[in-house]
Parts: structure tokens; sequence; C-alpha cells
């Protein structure tokens, strides 16, 4: 469970480079690679290995990028790291579908997401989704971080269906209908991935390679950052070959980013100053604390107020209305319909 800086730090891939692969930036957006897909072909034997043969860094570094694996610094770790974030996926991808909503708003069809006109138009967009949506997006969080969270991405690619509408009135007509297919179909490949059923993995990998070919058709300028093409090219094969076809649920690092207020709040009101040591040690003290079974018996329980039931809330699909769970979105209704059934 581990998301992508951690598995950059471990495995030695940094940059603006994939995880799994040795294709450059340029043979990201390679058409016949797209069709003849991109193998998994980095691992941390190799990596090792080279470092052991060569007797300089700088002989290291001196080699072209995909001879030495995409390497920025000799792996951490002695075994092969599965960089598979179902969680991030959604966040990373979120974001560059915003990015890419910001560029078509001002028409500027060249990939600068630092430019004085994009950050103009991220303003603008950002205050028509959260006026329409109320979607907070790309904002600086209080709390550490940006408003652009698991549950918000969810929220834009699932149920939220005003999302879509509200990205497509800001953009012209001429974009409008492959931007609403990019978006469909990127919420059906992340909903997959974060799922924990058996998956068609054949079918899935048609789905992500058309989705690929959509992009490099309808937007040729925009950049393949590398957890798009993770999440494009190398879907199939790490369900298929890596978790016996399975969506990552199992892989979620929900849990782990779920603790991030704790360790702050431990951080910095309940543990010593003295070193850097002795502060992560009283951090993982009291987050172990917090999985003890015996305190967790003294944990007050949820009641539903609705049918006095323990363990969940009037909230729950139990307690809810059956008006309630008869309203779906429409792109819920597209997904079930006509992809996740041919999936799953």
């Amino acid at each position: 469970m581990l998301d992508g800086k951690m598995a950059s730090i471990l495995s030695g891939a940094g940059g603006a480079s994939c995880q799994l692969c040795t294709a450059t930036q340029k043979e990201l957006k390679d058409r016949d690679l797209i069709l003849q897909g991109y193998p998994i072909n980095r691992n941390i034997s190799d990596a090792i290995q080279l470092f052991g043969e060569l007797e300089d860094i700088d002989d290291f570094f001196s080699l072209p990028t995909n001879q030495r694996f995409n390497l920025t610094h000799q792996p951490l770790s002695t075994i092969d790291i599965l960089p598979a974030s179902p969680l991030h996926s959604y966040t990373c991808i979120f974001r560059w579908f915003n990015l890419l909503v910001y560029h078509l708003n001002c028409n500027k069809l060249t990939w600068s997401p630092s430019s004085k006109e994009i950050k103009d138009s991220m303003v603008d967009v950002r205050t028509i989704v959260q006026e329409v949506t109320g979607l907070r997006i790309d904002q600086p969080d209080p709390k550490g971080g940006t408003t652009s969270t698991g549950g918000v991405a969810r929220r834009a690619f699932s149920n939220d269906s005003k999302f879509i509408e509200c990205a497509m009135s800001l953009v012209k007509i001429d974009h409008r209908d492959s931007l609403c297919k990019l978006h469909t179909q990127l919420s059906v490949i992340l909903r997959i991935i974060n799922s924990d059923r058996k998956i068609n993995t054949e079918k899935l990998g048609n789905l992500c390679t058309d989705t690929y070919l959509l992009i490099l058709q309808s937007f040729p300028w925009v950049n393949i950052t590398p957890t798009l093409h993770k999440l494009l090219a190398h879907s199939e094969e790490i369900l298929r070959e890596m978790n016996f076809g399975y969506g990552l649920k199992c892989f979620s690092e929900e849990g782990s980013e779920a603790c991030n207020k704790l360790i702050r709040k431990y951080r910095e009101h309940l543990a010593r100053k003295t070193s850097f040591e002795d502060n992560v040690i009283d951090i993982f003290v009291r987050l172990s604390s917090e999985s003890d079974p015996v305190l967790m018996k003294y944990r007050s329980t949820v009641v539903c107020t609705k049918c006095g039931e323990h363990g969940h809330t009037r909230r729950a699909k139990c307690c809810r209305d059956n008006a309630t769970d008869l309203l779906e979105s429409s792109i819920d209704n597209i997904v079930k319909g006509l992809i996740i059934d041919t999936i799953l």
C-alpha cells in the first residue's frame, strides 16, 4: 500500500518517467507502441546489477535514460515494487483532467500548466465549478494540501454528473464530445481499478487502449503524465499477471491516508521533539494504540436513529428510502448498462 512518492524512493525511478517500463517521454505518445502495448520491463534486480557493473556514479548518469531504466538514484529496495496506487490514481487523473479543461477553456492548445493564461483560466473554472456543483477543486486546503482529494475526484468521476456538464459548458463545441467521452471512459477505468471484482482483463485492455488513442487523436498537444500512462498502458497486465485478474482495491492507500490528520496532530502536540527518531517512535506508538483491541472496546458504537440497530446510521443503504435508491446519475447508468456489464 504505497503511494507514488514512496514507490519512487524505494525503486529509484524518479522524475517524469514510468516506474514500470523504460519508455521515454517521447515514446509515451507513440501510436505504434500504444497499439503493441508497453511491457513491464523494469525490475529491481537489473537496476542493482547495473549499479554494480559501473565503477563511477558519473558513468551511470552518462547513460541514456532508457538504458539506465529511468533511474535517478540507486534503489533502496531489493525486491520489486508494485507502484499500484488506486486512490492516488483518482486524484492524479482528476488533476490532469482539470488541467485539460483549463487549457480548453482559454483555448491554449499547447501544454503549459504554469503559464499565466492557464492560471487565470484555473481561477475562472474552479469558481464556476464550485458555484454549479459545490466541488472545491485545486484550491489550497487550510489543513494542508489541496482540496482535490480522493473524495472530490470520486464525485467528479462518478455520481456528480454536473461536473462534466459544467466542464463541457466552459469549452468550445468542437471539443465537447471528445471531452465527455474521455470523462466517461476514465471514470469506468478508475472504478474498475478501485474495485475488488473479477475483471475481464482483455476487454479492460481494449478500453484502456481506446482511451489512450482518444487522447492522442483529440488532444495531441497534451502531456502524458506517468500516472496516466501507467493507468492506460499497464492496468491490464497488472491486474492479469500480478493480482489474478481482480481489481486493486486491496492495495488502496485509503487507510494510511486517513491517518494523515492523526500524524499531524501527534507530531505537533503528542510526540517528543528531542530528535527525529524519538518523534517518529512516539507517532508510531500512538498510531498502534488506535487499533488496540482492548482500547477499542471502550469506543462508542454507532446507533441508527431510524431503526435502532448498531453499526450504521440512517444514511446507510438499508435505511434509505426506496426513492433514494432509484436515483442514479446519467454517467452511472451508462457505465452500468454499457461498459461495466461487459467487463465485470
